[in-house]
């Protein structure tokens, strides 16, 4: 059927010519035309409920081109919904990427062009981002766009693998929001600091298909199915005697720049009943990321040569002798350069350090009702130890630190944020075992940052 539908599609790539631009302008080949490409910023788009289901590759249909950057993985294609209405946003931040002005999106029957709009284009090329409107025909439905990346020093468009040595449409699968999701949230950033907050990636599901659910990293644990209050989630269930370790499923990289001042990830969690055990939730990363006593990425192009991350915790409160009897709260852990100076305790085989606890409140983990969590990075100042770290739960701030914190190296560099599920018990050592069974639904991810 996919092969059926996506031919005429095909056909009009190939059947769409493009104009020649200014001299002096970057140009590339395609469909038998030439297009001028210029360099211009374009504002960054916010809606409320990501409804991109394809975050990998993997996801793509055969022929096609994934909707992530092979390359910096970056999601070029995604889309928000609100009700029956979607925003389709393509491209990034980066100012070597260019959308090509016409997209698609299926009805059931026949593709449809959507208006593309964005700032400065010139020909048949849109830089950096370009959104589109429209109505979705059916409950999901497909979209398809085109865009150019300059990598290794030459332009890569519409990669259906690595090497590029075939082009074709970026597909992406969108589904619209389901009756009993929750309503928008505001973009309320106001309890960490004021200013024009800017939303970098967002995905409904923390970039997690059906696949990963069901995959060896889940362990039975983890399922799409709906909250207490109807909404869809992704349920994490523990029950007693079960271990939970850390499944280490990551978003794509988000293009942010490095010199912002603040970075957040944003989720909402559901919570019945209480771990009993300490452990983590979700980490924030940046760079090359850290986890245990080391990086959780290799060196490269597109994270740099130094990383970051900030945890959220589920630390036992009280009653750490009887975990029946205990209870949760937030906390923070910090992967900075200098976690060693703020007591992360050396790993005697990597010879580094593992991650360092900020004061908390003791505050338990609302349960029975949705809560909003920020995991919040204070970027230092280059080679000060000036940043801090915080975790709000709706506004009020239960763990963190307001200066101390050098999360970069002197001389080092990172590029892009992303989040990794690190959901698990214990630490030190890992997975403890489960005493007290516990439910927990998360859905409506989203990475931001203030410049």
């Amino acid at each position: 059927m996919q092969r059926f539908v996506f031919a005429a599609l095909r056909h009009a790539l190939r059947r769409e010519e493009t104009r020649r631009g200014p001299e002096g302008g970057i140009f590339i080949a395609m469909g038998g035309g030439v297009a001028v490409l210029a360099l211009f910023l374009i504002p960054l788009s916010v809606s409320a409920a990501p409804c991109a289901e394809y975050t990998r590759a993997s996801q793509t249909p055969a022929g096609y081109a994934p909707p992530v950057s092979w390359y910096t993985n970056t999601l070029l294609l995604s889309a928000d919904c609100t009700g029956t209405q979607a925003t389709l946003t393509v491209g990034d931040i980066s100012p070597t990427t260019y959308v090509y002005d016409t997209a698609y999106y299926h009805t059931g029957t026949s593709w449809v062009p959507p208006t593309l709009t964005g700032t400065g284009k010139q020909g048949r090329w849109i830089p950096r981002k370009a959104t589109a409107s429209f109505t979705l025909p059916q409950p999901a439905t497909y979209v398809a766009a085109y865009t150019c990346e300059w990598q290794g020093n030459t332009w890569r468009c519409g990669c259906t693998t690595p090497a590029c040595t075939q082009r074709a449409w970026q597909l992406q699968r969108v589904r619209g929001e389901e009756a009993g999701s929750i309503a928008p949230r505001a973009t309320d950033f106001s309890h960490i600091a004021s200013g024009s907050w800017q939303r970098a990636a967002a995905d409904t599901f923390g970039w997690l298909t059906e696949q990963d659910l069901q995959s060896a990293k889940a362990r039975g644990q983890y399922a799409f199915a709906a909250a207490p209050d109807g909404t869809r989630a992704v349920r994490h269930r523990v029950l007693p005697g079960m271990q939970v370790f850390p499944p280490g499923w990551d978003s794509p990289y988000a293009s942010v720049p490095t010199t912002a001042r603040y970075y957040v990830l944003r989720y909402n969690m559901w919570q019945e009943g209480f771990q009993g055990r300490e452990g983590k939730f979700m980490a924030l990363m940046g760079g090359r990321g850290l986890a245990g006593s080391q990086y959780a990425r290799p060196a490269s192009s597109a994270v740099g040569n130094d990383g970051w991350s900030m945890v959220s915790m589920h630390p036992t409160n009280r009653f750490k002798s009887d975990p029946r009897r205990a209870t949760n709260a937030f906390g923070c852990y910090v992967y900075s350069w200098n976690r060693g100076e703020l007591g992360g305790k050396l790993n005697a085989r990597t010879k580094n350090y593992h991650g360092a606890t900020l004061p908390r409140t003791n505050a338990d983990i609302p349960t029975g009702r949705w809560v909003t969590v920020d995991v919040v990075v204070k970027m230092n100042r280059p080679g000060k130890r000036d940043g801090g770290g915080y975790v709000f739960v709706d506004g009020v701030r239960r763990c963190g630190a307001d200066t101390g914190i050098m999360w970069y190296g002197p001389g080092k560099t990172w590029k892009n944020i992303w989040m990794r599920w690190r959901i698990m018990n214990g630490g030190n050592p890992e997975a403890l075992i489960q005493e007290q069974p516990v439910t927990e639904w998360y859905r409506d991810f989203e990475l931001w940052y203030l410049p």
